[in-house]
């Protein structure tokens, strides 16, 4: 895992180029030239956002192509059908039956939409058509939870010592655990330290620990994503590493970290940070991972489609979704949407045909 000890921005830039202009003169560059590049058309997807939604969490589609959308400010869930022309809502902020007060993770199957509640640590299941069924104790905290679309469950930043990340299967059962700390493993943070350390222009262990996302296939593999570092590892069913990749030469990686300088620079309060993320969602389909690329509000939603072996092959950019935060693709992947936080809305859009 890189590490910069001691260095402020300017100097951690200069260490990626240089980073990139050594890993080009190994035979990346020959890696690099098979990626083709994409430049994909979106738009609106079901009607008015600023009337329809008050904000756009977690993206999650049926195996039937069926979009569900976490509103978490209402604590509502939207399920659209294939084309958006209609929809059911449910769920509502409240303590009771269906009801959320900190809704986050969305994971659906063919008749079951499943929502976490990181307040009460517990998981509540509607029907696809809107329908309270039950609700049960999640087995795990974490900060990011992920579902599978065989029942599984990941948990990371999970309350596991020695990883950062535990999977477990859909009947509550822990299967493994994936991913070693960076430095301490800290149960409570000094949030002051932290903003400390990043004003003076260094990348707190904590961060590597906590920001994090992921995927799992329908066995339970993962696809464990270090957010912060820009690192991806492949875990297999039974928890065993398949390969670890960097993709911090990424062109873009530099404004990523530029950006997370200066909008720390820019939050007055000592015990409050933005977090670092050079992925801010991710979703599996095809057998590829189509991985959300965290740039600045203003620049164009861009997706790396990765192969099995982590290799990018595609780069896909979407001038007309600016600002995008989530993402989902249908399980034939011909059609994707990404989910613009600044602005409440989902985007749709065709997938290349040369890519599926």
């Amino acid at each position: 895992m890189t590490r910069y000890p001691g260095c402020g921005p300017i100097w951690r830039a200069a260490y990626l180029l240089a980073c990139i202009f050594i890993l080009n003169g190994c035979g990346a560059e020959e890696r690099v030239s098979d990626i083709t590049e994409h430049v994909v058309e979106a738009r609106p997807f079901a009607g008015d956002p600023e009337v329809l939604f008050s904000s756009v969490g977690t993206l999650a589609i049926s195996p039937a192509g069926q979009l569900f959308v976490l509103d978490g400010r209402e604590a509502r869930i939207y399920g659209f059908n294939s084309d958006g022309s209609d929809y059911v809502v449910f769920g509502r902020q409240g303590e009771g039956p269906g009801e959320l007060q900190f809704p986050g993770a969305l994971g659906v199957s063919d008749s079951t939409v499943r929502v976490t509640d990181q307040a009460t640590g517990r998981e509540t299941r509607f029907s696809t058509s809107g329908s309270f069924l039950e609700t049960a104790d999640l087995p795990d905290r974490a900060t990011t939870v992920v579902y599978g679309p065989g029942g599984h469950l990941a948990f990371l930043g999970s309350t596991e010592v020695d990883s950062i990340a535990a999977v477990y299967d859909a009947e509550g059962a822990l299967l493994y655990a994936a991913g070693a700390p960076v430095g301490d493993r800290r149960v409570v943070l000094n949030m002051a330290e932290i903003k400390s350390e990043i004003n003076a222009g260094r990348i707190p262990d904590v961060l590597y620990n906590l920001s994090n996302n992921g995927v799992l296939d329908a066995e339970g593999g993962l696809w464990l994503i270090r957010s912060a570092s820009a690192e991806i590892a492949r875990y297999d069913a039974k928890g065993t590493l398949q390969w670890e990749r960097s993709y911090a030469d990424l062109p873009e990686a530099d404004r990523i970290l530029e950006r997370f300088f200066e909008r720390n620079a820019e939050i007055d309060a000592p015990n409050s940070f933005a977090p670092l993320s050079y992925f801010q969602g991710a979703a599996l389909a095809d057998d590829k991972l189509w991985l959300l690329v965290a740039l600045p509000d203003d620049e164009p939603a861009l997706i790396l489609v990765l192969n099995e072996e982590g290799e990018i092959e595609h780069r896909l950019r979407f001038p007309d979704a600016a600002g995008a935060t989530s993402l989902a693709v249908g399980p034939d992947a011909e059609r994707m949407y990404l989910g613009v936080g600044s602005t409440a809305s989902i985007m749709e859009a065709r997938v290349p045909a040369e890519i599926r």
